[in-house]
Protein backbone atom coordinates (compact mmCIF):
# COMPACT_ATOMS: atom_id res chain seq x y z
CA UNK A 1 0.00 0.00 0.00
CA UNK A 2 1.32 3.46 -0.82
CA UNK A 3 0.63 6.58 1.21
CA UNK A 4 -1.72 7.87 -1.50
CA UNK A 5 -3.97 4.82 -1.32
CA UNK A 6 -6.88 4.80 1.10
CA UNK A 7 -8.21 1.83 2.95
CA UNK A 8 -11.67 1.53 4.39
CA UNK A 9 -11.76 2.80 7.96
CA UNK A 10 -14.70 1.72 10.03
CA UNK A 11 -15.28 0.20 13.45
CA UNK A 12 -14.47 -3.33 12.27
CA UNK A 13 -11.24 -2.30 10.52
CA UNK A 14 -10.06 -0.28 13.53
CA UNK A 15 -10.91 -3.10 15.94
CA UNK A 16 -9.03 -5.62 13.75
CA UNK A 17 -5.91 -3.42 13.79
CA UNK A 18 -6.17 -3.08 17.57
CA UNK A 19 -6.61 -6.84 18.03
CA UNK A 20 -3.42 -7.50 16.04
CA UNK A 21 -1.57 -4.88 18.11
CA UNK A 22 -2.83 -6.49 21.32
CA UNK A 23 -1.44 -9.83 20.15
CA UNK A 24 1.99 -8.26 19.58
CA UNK A 25 1.87 -6.54 23.00
CA UNK A 26 0.63 -9.71 24.72
CA UNK A 27 -2.57 -7.99 25.87
CA UNK A 28 -5.91 -9.74 26.14
CA UNK A 29 -8.07 -8.33 23.30
CA UNK A 30 -11.36 -9.70 24.68
CA UNK A 31 -13.53 -7.00 26.12
CA UNK A 32 -12.37 -4.27 23.75
CA UNK A 33 -14.90 -1.47 24.02
CA UNK A 34 -15.18 1.27 21.41
CA UNK A 35 -15.56 4.69 23.00
CA UNK A 36 -15.54 6.84 19.86
CA UNK A 37 -15.37 6.54 16.09
CA UNK A 38 -14.73 9.60 13.99
CA UNK A 39 -11.48 10.93 12.60
CA UNK A 40 -9.94 8.17 14.72
CA UNK A 41 -11.22 5.29 16.82
CA UNK A 42 -10.79 5.23 20.59
CA UNK A 43 -11.03 1.97 22.51
CA UNK A 44 -10.97 0.87 26.14
CA UNK A 45 -8.80 -2.24 26.55
CA UNK A 46 -8.05 -4.52 29.47
CA UNK A 47 -10.96 -3.42 31.63
CA UNK A 48 -10.25 0.26 31.09
CA UNK A 49 -6.62 0.09 32.23
CA UNK A 50 -5.52 0.98 28.70
CA UNK A 51 -6.99 3.40 26.19
CA UNK A 52 -5.98 2.97 22.57
CA UNK A 53 -6.37 5.32 19.63
CA UNK A 54 -6.33 4.04 16.04
CA UNK A 55 -5.87 6.91 13.59
CA UNK A 56 -7.51 7.01 10.21
CA UNK A 57 -4.45 7.44 7.99
CA UNK A 58 -0.75 8.10 7.62
CA UNK A 59 -1.41 11.72 6.67
CA UNK A 60 -2.47 12.40 10.27
CA UNK A 61 0.90 11.68 11.86
CA UNK A 62 1.52 15.30 12.92
CA UNK A 63 -1.76 15.36 14.85
CA UNK A 64 -0.96 12.05 16.53
CA UNK A 65 2.50 13.28 17.53
CA UNK A 66 0.98 16.40 19.15
CA UNK A 67 -1.44 14.26 21.14
CA UNK A 68 1.41 12.04 22.35
CA UNK A 69 3.39 15.13 23.37
CA UNK A 70 0.39 16.39 25.37
CA UNK A 71 0.04 13.01 27.12
CA UNK A 72 3.72 13.07 28.12
CA UNK A 73 3.39 16.69 29.31
CA UNK A 74 0.38 15.70 31.45
CA UNK A 75 2.41 12.83 32.94
CA UNK A 76 5.27 15.25 33.72
CA UNK A 77 2.76 17.47 35.53
CA UNK A 78 1.70 14.61 37.78
CA UNK A 79 -1.47 13.68 35.91
CA UNK A 80 -1.83 9.89 35.59
CA UNK A 81 -1.09 9.62 31.87
CA UNK A 82 1.54 7.89 29.80
CA UNK A 83 1.68 6.59 26.28
CA UNK A 84 3.80 4.84 23.70
CA UNK A 85 5.10 6.48 20.57
CA UNK A 86 2.71 6.16 17.62
CA UNK A 87 3.15 3.04 15.51
CA UNK A 88 2.30 2.77 11.83
CA UNK A 89 -0.14 -0.14 11.59
CA UNK A 90 -1.32 -0.94 8.08
CA UNK A 91 -1.40 2.71 7.02
CA UNK A 92 -3.06 3.92 10.22
CA UNK A 93 -1.56 5.23 13.48
CA UNK A 94 -1.92 3.35 16.73
CA UNK A 95 -1.25 4.94 20.12
CA UNK A 96 -1.55 3.12 23.42
CA UNK A 97 -2.37 5.32 26.42
CA UNK A 98 -1.89 3.91 29.90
Amino acid sequence: MTTTERTEFDADAAKAILRRACAVADLEPDGIEMLRLGDHAVFRVDGGRIISRVGRGADRLASVQREVAVAWWLADQGYPAACDEPEDREGTWLVILI
